[in-house]
């Protein structure tokens, strides 16, 4: 009987295992690589997004407190007057972790303003339970409120180089991405208060 050429050994041709072997480690190794570049790219969106969270709600906490500490006076002639933490310039570059001031309230009679000492509003940082956190809070009004839930420092700074109706604002936020790297952005204000 005659075999054709097809079916002979020698023109059946394959891949031995050590071709297999070393094709599967090269293969391996290439999708290593490109799973870790992935991975970078995730965590390079991950901080750039978590960057833009923080710089948003730390120029929503500025523009809050800066809407109101524009109406608030620093007179030193006037001790409920005065934006507390500095009596400027004695203390120059204070920095104070809390603010306190008073709003005015015009006077229906004179058409001036006056100033309530029972009312007084506060910006500090506290640690929240509920949150889980140390947040930035408004009180006042009665209320409290959070402006800034990721808040890791603020400063309230009465600066020589500034003018004695100007307070900077530094305000630092924080956070952990999920694979554990921390973002953290600081930023700052220059408010003046009503003279």
């Amino acid at each position: 009987m005659r075999t054709s050429k097809f079916m002979r050994r020698e023109n059946i041709r394959g891949f031995t295992l050590v071709e297999v072997m070393i094709s599967s480690a090269i293969l391996a190794i290439i999708l290593s690589m490109a799973y870790g570049i992935y991975l970078g790219g995730l965590d390079i969106w991950d901080v750039a997004g978590y960057k833009a969270d923080l710089q948003g709600e730390a120029r929503n906490a500025l523009s809050a407190m800066a809407n109101e500490l524009m109406r608030a006076t620093r007179e030193p002639s006037s001790s409920y007057r005065a934006v507390i933490p500095s009596p400027y310039p004695s203390t120059p570059s204070t920095a104070n972790n809390s603010v306190r001031f008073y709003l005015p309230v015009e006077n229906l009679a004179t058409g001036n303003p006056q100033w309530d000492p029972s009312n007084p509003i506060d910006y500090r940082l506290d640690n929240q339970t509920v949150v889980g956190k140390t947040v930035l809070m408004r009180s006042g009004d009665g209320l409290q409120k959070i402006l800034a839930k990721d808040a890791s420092g603020v400063q309230f700074i009465f600066d020589p180089n500034l003018s004695i109706y100007e307070i900077r604002i530094i305000l630092t936020l924080s956070k952990t991405t999920p694979r554990g790297r921390p973002v953290s952005i600081t930023s700052t204000s220059i408010v003046r208060l009503r003279n």
